[in-house]
């Protein structure tokens, strides 16, 4: 009984740590997608369904959905910044430091939105991906919303 309440929380942990890992990589397979379709585009990102224009790129369309949220039997939870949709890539002045593709509060597909519906399971910590293809967890402790409010140059590229 004694050696079960020692494991117990230590498995929980362990558990949690197994779906951060799983949350980052899916959000890195999202961005990689996100950097091909531009590449693919005139340096543009994608539009206001943006998952539809990136299922094609991924292997898997389920990679899409957040791994906390599959597990309480939910869908999606991925959600792309509002002020990159259709945005050229050239206009950010640093991609590394502009939040892209993060887990969200909103249901469904195709989720578009800002630092407002940033979502921390389990209240430990979120996921972003950024304008350059990288991906980090970020604690809850230490986000910083600067991220999300990033300043985009005049278009360098003409619309399609």
């Amino acid at each position: 009984m004694v050696l079960a309440a020692i494991l117990l929380p230590v498995l929980a942990q362990a558990r949690i740590a197994a779906q951060f890992t799983q949350t980052v990589v899916t959000v890195k397979q999202v961005g990689t997608a996100t950097i091909i379709y531009a590449a693919d585009y005139d340096d543009r990102f994608p539009h206001q369904n943006w998952q539809d224009q990136l299922t094609p790129l991924v292997q898997d369309p389920d990679v899409f959905n957040d791994p906390f949220r599959v597990r309480a039997g939910g869908k999606n939870g991925l959600a792309f910044h509002d002020r990159l949709l259709g945005a050229s890539m050239l206009s950010i002045l640093e991609p590394e430091a502009s939040a892209m593709i993060y887990l969200t509060t909103k249901e469904g597909p195709n989720a578009v939105g800002n630092v407002s519906d940033v979502r921390f399971p389990q209240d430990q910590g979120t996921v972003i991906g950024f304008a350059d293809g990288s991906t980090r967890r970020v604690l809850q402790q230490e986000f910083d919303a600067s991220v999300f409010e990033f300043t985009l140059q005049r278009d360098l590229t003409p619309s399609p």
